[in-house]
């Protein structure tokens, strides 16, 4: 729903670094043979019960939920009368950062954070200081985010800041810079017109890590060492997850060479269990219309199900153990 996100996902424009990282694929792979496709028939509930939070969207908004993966013990823990995006666990577990606003607008969102029984919420930012899609660092101590800058010649940025709203500063100087992430080695992963980029937390350093133009969404595995991609695909149109190495380097691999009809958009977001066995997907917000099934499926590709008793939900996020 965020219109910037919506627009970067689909190849907005961005710098474009030199580099020698082999593209992603097209269309094919050598490990099709292991990629799987849904199909009309109703897939089995996830049988693993670590803890989840996500967006449940009702009239094209968002309330904060947590529940296990089998879609048991779901608990609201944060809502208003607008719209949420994007929670995301600290890396102990006790605590929750989230995008929230009156309308899904990038400039109008701020983020706030909340203990994980939500017996306390307040806000990061304030004031003119906006944010969205928060992500904490290995040790918990800073928050990546995008900010909107509001200037026809550069819109989103990435930011850093300390856990408590503290000591802001800039990170990227793109044009639209989306969903930062951290990887152990204290780099900060983001997304530029369709291609995962990586950058020192001072700005230094940048380098593209994939070269495909088609990435919509991704996530870093808790080891830093893989990446899995959604990523669009015209023939059919659609979107696929691919997996890579976090470096860049290597062959890609195909996981789902189509995902489920009620993820929409030009984006799938997807979140890791903390031991790196399973994957979890569902609608980014930038779907439309808003919102999807949850689905889990193994990071070798197999096993794809559905978590029941989850009405149409967006941006999942995993609890750290």
């Amino acid at each position: 729903m965020l219109a910037g996100q919506a627009l970067a996902a689909c190849g907005g424009s961005g710098t474009s670094g030199s580099s020698s990282l082999p593209a992603l694929p097209s269309q094919t792979t050598a490990s099709e043979s292991a990629a799987a496709s849904p199909s009309s028939t109703p897939l089995p509930a996830p049988i693993i019960a670590d803890a989840l939070a996500f967006v449940q969207v009702a009239n094209n908004l968002g309330d904060v939920f947590s529940g296990h993966a089998d879609g048991t013990e779901l608990v609201q823990l944060a809502a208003n009368a607008g719209d949420m995006e994007r929670p995301a666990w600290s890396p102990d577990g006790s605590l929750i950062a989230y995008g929230a606003g009156s309308t899904s607008e990038f400039a109008d969102l701020g983020l706030l954070i909340m203990d994980a029984d939500w017996s306390e919420n307040k806000p990061l930012t304030t004031g003119a200081v906006r944010g969205a899609l928060p992500a904490w660092s290995p040790d918990g101590t800073r928050i990546a985010f995008v900010r909107d800058l509001l200037r026809p010649e550069e819109h989103l940025a990435i930011y850093l800041m300390n856990s408590d709203g503290s000591g802001m500063k800039r990170v990227t100087r793109g044009t639209d810079d989306l969903y930062p992430t951290w990887v152990p080695n204290d780099k900060t992963l983001f997304l530029r017109g369709g291609d995962v980029f990586a950058v020192n937390p001072d700005g230094s350093d940048l380098e593209r890590v994939t070269k495909s133009a088609d990435v919509g969404a991704y996530a870093v595995s808790p080891d830093g060492r893989r990446l899995v991609l959604s990523q669009t695909i015209s023939d059919p149109f659609g979107l696929r997850l691919v997996m890579m190495p976090a470096s860049g380097r290597g062959t890609p691999e195909v996981l789902l060479d189509s995902l489920p009809e009620s993820i929409t958009g030009s984006a799938a977001a997807l979140c890791w269990s903390p031991d790196g066995r399973h994957i979890a997907f569902a609608n980014s917000d930038s779907g439309c219309p808003p919102g999807s099934d949850l689905y889990i499926i193994n990071s070798d590709g197999s096993g794809l199900s559905q978590v029941p008793n989850v009405g149409p939900a967006w941006d999942p996020a995993w609890q750290p153990k």
